[in-house]
């Protein structure tokens, strides 16, 4: 009996210590596998050369199952004000203008980018459609939604272990005419997340320039990503991709076209009687060089000298 009792306690103890130190779930957080996990700094990012190196051998083979995460930023204390530019966003303007207003939020400008929803995210969360594998098959992701938060987890295999990250779907960018991708904040910094939806084959892929059989959640958004998906971003000065995460205005706005509204709107609640369209423009009454100009700022296909070199978004050549 006394040999058995030994036995026993052991066995409980044994037990007991395994389930103290086997992490919850059987998994590991992606962070902790460090034989090809990488921590890479917006600016080692935005080196081509040197990021991928981190995904490509000599012989231009991919290093299946690398995972490139981001450092974890720097808070730089924003000794700024918060200001909107001068912008409003659209809502502002539906005071005079509703019936514009009303057809204007159903345009894919105004739904270039949005807060993460059931409406909004068009990929599927439902189980078989939600999972993507890749060329490796030690890895997958999976898109989740819990108690309407959206998340797409990064699992894994490494022999015996398995490893997984969650990344939130913060902002989503697109339309949805071709697809979206998406971002996420860590602390006050965005990055985009590894896996985007199109719409013409209505599945998750791999996003845009990412490398199958890998995992990259370190590439930064910059001002220049945000300047034709959204009307305002407050960047902080010095950056690369840092911003005041209460003060942006999402969607392609009245104002991307028109001009900043502020000036206008307090003109008219200050004469409610005038006529003038004062503070604002009318495209169509620009000549047709300068209108096209305006679009050129989003559709023009290349880098636009009228890029903020400070980070904000470009202001409006009006």
């Amino acid at each position: 009996m006394k040999r058995l009792f030994v036995v026993s306690v052991v066995a409980i103890l044994l037990v007991a210590t395994l389930t103290y130190f086997q992490p919850q779930g059987g998994v590991i957080p992606l962070e902790e596998e460090r034989a090809n996990v990488y921590f890479v700094s917006p600016d080692e990012y935005l080196r081509t050369r040197l990021r991928d190196s981190y995904l490509w051998d000599l012989a231009g083979n991919v290093k299946l199952d690398t995972v490139l995460l981001p450092v974890a930023p720097e808070v730089l204390k924003d000794k700024t004000d918060p200001t909107s530019g001068g912008f409003v966003g659209a809502e502002a303007c539906a005071e005079c203008h509703l019936s514009y207003y009303e057809s204007f939020v159903e345009t894919s400008h105004f739904k270039t980018s949005a807060k993460p929803s059931q409406t909004t995210i068009l990929g599927s969360f439902e189980p078989g459609k939600s999972l993507v594998e890749t060329k490796s098959p030690n890895l997958s992701f999976e898109m989740l939604a819990k108690d309407n938060k959206f998340f797409q987890s990064a699992r894994l295999r490494v022999r015996d272990k398995t490893y997984a990250g969650e990344f939130p779907f913060d902002l989503v960018t697109g339309s949805g005419k071709m697809g979206q991708t998406y971002c996420y904040w860590k602390d006050d910094h965005l990055f985009q997340l590894h896996i985007s939806y199109l719409v013409d084959t209505d599945c998750w892929i791999n996003s845009p320039g990412f490398v199958d059989g890998t995992a990259s959640y370190a590439r930064p958004i910059v001002a220049r990503c945000l300047e034709c998906h959204a009307t305002y971003f407050q960047a902080v000065e010095g950056t690369r991709n840092q911003y005041r995460r209460d003060n942006y205005i999402l969607g392609i706005s009245c104002e991307n076209c028109h001009g900043r509204g502020r000036e206008h709107i307090t003109y008219h609640h200050q004469h409610p009687d005038s006529t003038e369209s004062y503070g604002i423009v009318n495209p169509a009454d620009l000549s047709a060089e300068r209108a096209r100009d305006t679009c050129r700022l989003c559709h023009g296909g290349t880098a636009d000298a009228n890029s903020s070199q400070d980070g904000q978004l470009p202001v409006l050549p009006f």
